[in-house]
């Protein structure tokens, strides 16, 4: 997620959902502090489920703890921006509509992803293990 943010803010390529916009412009979404909370949302459900086999219940926590994280910087970002653009007119309605109204959804969908890692991961630990003794068994040239 740092990659995909760096290569939108400052390498200016246009990867971010307005295409038209790229680069430091793109600070001044209000949507933009969720691509900073997809930052900070990875790194927390990576610290959670790091490491050695994890229990299925603690995918979960780092699903819902990435969402609580991502949200958490989205939300108030949102609220600067708007008010830095449009006053206190609308804010408490635009908060609604445009952050709240998703979050039910968005919290399914972190659980959803929590499952789906928690089925995932082992397999792709296997094929590094696999990999990893391939290499260290493989003739040196």
């Amino acid at each position: 997620m740092a990659v995909y943010l760096f290569m939108g803010f400052v390498c200016f390529i246009p990867v971010f959902a307005d295409h038209s916009i790229a680069g430091f412009a793109y600070a001044i979404k209000p949507s933009f502090g969720y691509i900073i909370g997809f930052v900070l949302s990875a790194f927390v459900g990576g610290i959670i489920t790091g490491g050695t086999k994890k229990p299925f219940w603690l995918y979960i926590v780092a699903g819902i703890a990435a969402f609580a994280a991502n949200y958490a910087i989205g939300i108030p970002y949102f609220a600067l921006v708007w008010h830095i653009l449009n006053g206190d007119e609308l804010l408490g309605q635009m908060i609604i509509t445009y952050n709240l109204l998703y979050m039910p959804k968005d919290l399914v969908l972190c659980i959803l992803a929590a499952v789906l890692a928690r089925l995932v991961v082992p397999h792709i630990r296997r094929g590094r293990e696999k990999l990893k003794l391939k290499s260290e068994t493989a003739p040196l040239e």
